[in-house]
């Protein structure tokens, strides 16, 4: 049978489950002596890492495959914004004509006007904003419409048509209508904000239709020119279809963090399986068929003496998301499809260098319309898996206790205490310890087999022999025991093993 673990670490972000041992209270029994002394041997903390990776891996008969798996996930190691490929400034992208009225338009000053007098104007208004090039078919829009109408001592209407601009949602030509009187003699100055659509089938330009009728009985006395402005202000472009030929976006300079340094201790006690590298593209409202050329990923190792580049062998290509909703789109690294392997096994230290271009439209103008929304999103999500199967199916791990000091102390009677604190759901045990002179001479050692429980203080009671041997001692080994007998565990990446060594003490007195 074979066993799993996943070993989950990421970026700003845990996926690990975190299976933690409880908390148990147990008392110590008294010792038989009276303690007046608490020395500390160590006050020690072991990663998850350390276990698996500096851990001396054990086989027992009929054990079971222990197989391991590291999960890194970075979030947003790329990130395009719609505004990066394309954004449309156009804050002037109207403008009205002014209106001579004179003897030449059948006035006679001085006198009511026996009928309205009629003025028409069209006019055409060319997009020098949009980029050669660039066909853009619909925009969505919203935007502030100013306008400015004067008084000029009669009654006159205006009525402005934006023959292409469309109130949202409908076929209704937008439309600016005004009545100037005696009533506002300081003229017409107003502010609208408008939601609206604009076709630009017939290419890059608005279509404008200016109507100015003064009112009958109206008095002239003297020639006048009505002059009338009209411009738009704010303007959001919500979305955009057509064509855009965007140019190759270069990705330089950039790098993931894919926190894979921890492979150079796990390689003596484990084979690497079948590993998969992911790039997960979230795209909305970018509706651009795509493509990423000679991407490759740089990677040196830990003493920067060897550098590997990852290339994938097939083409990377996305099709166009037309629609403002999310899409997911995988891309993944294989042994099959790239050199995954030779890259992993430098294995790769520190930040991962990456490049290459991408190419939207790749291949010229599509069948289909290009789609650009203004809160478009591209982001790109790396995801590395390693499964690695251990050679053994246990482990065990050499804790060191350095810096003992007995000096100007002596122990009648004494008693070892361990207190474990941890987080990792593996099942563990302290063997013995074992006590060293500054020689490396195993002075002493004391057998536990007993569990490491977290919050439960376990205790072993020194003869007067070996007390005396132990301190002496200038430095101790903790052996602890792993288990890897579990069927699915999710462990965090910084999940650790606390271990607090003491010695509780009577001291003798003369």
């Amino acid at each position: 049978m074979k066993r799993y673990i996943f070993i989950m670490g990421c970026i700003g972000l845990f996926m690990g489950i975190l299976n933690g041992c409880s908390p148990v209270t147990e008392n110590i029994p008294d010792p038989d002596f009276k303690p007046d002394a608490l020395i500390s041997l160590g006050d020690n903390t072991i990663s998850v890492w350390d276990l698996i990776g500096k851990g001396e891996p054990q086989s027992s008969e009929g054990g079971e495959e222990i197989h391991i798996t590291l999960q890194y996930l970075q979030e947003n190691a790329l990130t395009i914004p719609a505004v990066a490929l394309y954004n449309i400034s156009a804050d002037t992208l109207l403008h009205a004509p002014y209106f001579q009225v004179d003897a030449t338009s059948g006035i006679e000053f001085g006198v009511p006007l026996e009928k309205e007098v009629k003025f028409r104007h069209l006019d055409t208004i060319w997009l020098t904003t949009i980029p050669q090039g660039v066909n853009i078919k619909h925009m969505e829009d919203v935007a502030d419409l100013e306008y400015v109408f004067p008084y000029t001592g009669f009654e006159y209407r205006v009525e402005i048509t934006l023959k292409n601009i469309f109130v949202r949602g409908t076929r209704e030509a937008l439309k600016i209508s005004e009545v100037i009187n005696k009533d506002n003699q300081k003229g017409i100055r107003r502010k609208v904000t408008k939601e609206f659509d604009i076709d630009l089938s017939k290419g890059n330009l608005l279509e404008v239709e200016t109507r100015v009728v003064i009112a009958a009985k109206a008095v002239l006395f003297e020639p006048q020119t009505i002059y009338l402005f009209i411009k738009s202000l704010n303007m959001k472009l919500e979305k955009a279809v057509g064509y855009f030929p965007i140019p190759p976006l270069q990705l330089d300079s950039n790098n993931l963090k894919m926190n894979l340094d921890v492979l150079a201790n796990l390689s003596n006690a484990f084979d690497i399986a079948s590993p998969r590298y992911y790039l997960i593209v979230r795209n909305k409202g970018l509706g651009l068929p795509a493509e990423v050329d000679d991407l490759r990923l740089h990677a040196t190792n830990v003493a920067g003496t060897r550098s590997v580049e990852l290339r994938s062998y097939e083409e990377m290509a996305f099709e166009a998301n037309t629609e403002n909703v999310l899409r997911v789109d995988t891309f993944v690294f294989t042994p099959d499809n790239s050199n995954l392997v030779e890259f992993l096994s430098l294995p790769p230290h520190g930040n991962i260098d990456y490049n290459g271009t991408i190419r939207f439209n790749p291949n010229g103008r599509p069948a289909e319309d290009n789609v650009i929304y203004a809160d478009g999103l591209s982001q790109v999500d790396s995801y590395i898996e390693v499964p690695m199967v251990m050679k053994g199916n246990a482990l065990l791990y050499r804790d060191t206790l350095e810096g003992f000091d007995f000096s100007g102390k002596e122990f009648s009677a004494a008693q070892l205490t361990v207190t474990p604190t941890t987080d990792i759901p593996f099942t563990m045990s302290l063997y013995r310890l074992e006590f060293y002179d500054g020689a490396g001479n195993m002075l002493e050692k004391v057998d536990w087999n007993e569990s490491l429980i977290s919050g439960r203080t376990i205790s072993r009671t020194i003869t007067p022999e070996m007390l005396e041997k132990i301190t002496g001692a200038t430095y101790g080994i903790g052996i602890v025991g792993v288990s890897l007998s579990v069927d699915v565990l999710g462990i965090r990446q910084d999940a650790v093993l606390k271990l607090n060594y003491s010695l509780l003490g009577e001291t003798k007195h003369n």
